[in-house]
């Protein structure tokens, strides 16, 4: 005979997201998402501990670095209690974020000038990815077809979702959105496999190497965002979004 004695304490906690926004020159949006409070951290994989919060940083202080600046504005987040039930990015889903704005007291971010929205699930710190995953089609086809594009200028691959039966599209970022109408691209590292050439240094730049992995991403997102922000004529879904 065994006897199992286990207290356990629950305990209500207050969470935060960051929230930053690059403002443009059109009132449209964009928004680039990522989480902050995964735990513990794998260095060997990048999983957890907000390795797609770090490329999300990285890809912001580019893209405010660029001259000109993109047309559309950018909206950065990096939310809380994913695992939870993407409770961060559903409140901002549900609630549109009200910030100061210089001069002109405070500016709403409502979701019918948001565009499309891109989440990192998290990124590969010490070797670059020959793939780049993609959770979903909740994306669209512009979207889609934006980041295949995008893909083809690293010389890597769109690698869909291996394991659709762990429903990520419900996890995280796509559901969120997707009911209020916001193509969202839930991207993430593939693992390698044989149908993914290796990935080499510039053939054109002798001695060059091939980027680390955090360079590639936030390379790949300012490449990707620049376009979206910058397309004259940016097309509306016409079609429901779905998993």
């Amino acid at each position: 005979q065994v006897e199992i004695e286990i207290s356990s304490t629950i305990e209500r906690l207050t969470s935060h997201d960051v929230i930053a926004v690059q403002r443009g020159q059109t009132p449209e949006l964009l928004m680039l998402s990522a989480r902050w409070n995964s735990l513990p951290f794998d260095i060997t994989t990048g999983a957890g501990g907000g390795s797609g919060a770090a490329v999300v940083m990285e890809t912001a202080r580019r893209l405010v670095a660029l001259d000109p600046l993109p047309t559309r504005g950018v909206v950065y987040t990096v939310s809380s209690a994913m695992a939870e039930g993407i409770v961060g990015l559903r409140y901002y889903a549900d609630h549109p974020s009200i910030l100061p704005s210089p001069g002109a007291g405070n500016d709403e971010l409502p979701l019918d000038r948001t565009l499309g929205h891109i989440f990192l699930d998290h990124a590969a710190p010490e070797q670059p990815s020959h793939g780049v995953g993609k959770i979903g089609s909740g994306s669209g086809r512009v979207l889609a077809q934006m980041l295949r594009t995008a893909a083809i200028n690293q010389r890597r691959l769109v690698v869909l979702d291996q394991s659709a039966e762990r429903r990520f599209y419900y996890s995280y970022s796509q559901s969120a959105f997707a009911r209020h109408g916001v193509p969202t691209l839930y991207l993430t590292t593939p693992p390698d496999n044989e149908r993914l050439a290796p990935l080499q240094a510039d053939e054109q730049t002798e001695g060059s190497a091939a980027p680390e992995g955090f360079d590639l991403d936030a390379s790949l997102l300012v490449d990707l965002l620049t376009t979206m922000a910058n397309t004259t004529h940016f097309p509306r879904e016409q079609t429901a979004l779905r998993p």
